[in-house]
């Protein structure tokens, strides 16, 4: 398996980790907010009967004074 070591893949993890999740995480780095995308990527997910749950969401930190976040948990 190939493991690709970036910032937003350590985040993702160690939410994982500290929160006991257990599965796959992973983070994506797109241009602007793609609700579809995501709502896709999460019933791409749902496709392994062992998930019962995805959190996903949207985080944009243009400057420090500046940021959006919007996280919510999609359950089968």
């Amino acid at each position: 398996a190939v493991f690709v070591y970036t910032l937003p893949n350590i985040v993702t993890g160690e939410i994982a980790i500290r929160n006991k999740y257990y599965g796959e995480s992973s983070f994506y780095v797109i241009e602007e907010r793609d609700d579809e995308l995501m709502m896709c990527t999460a019933a791409l997910a749902f496709r392994d009967p062992a998930i019962t749950s995805v959190l996903a969401g949207w985080g944009e930190c243009p400057d420090p004074e500046h940021y959006e976040a919007d996280l919510f948990i999609l359950e089968k």
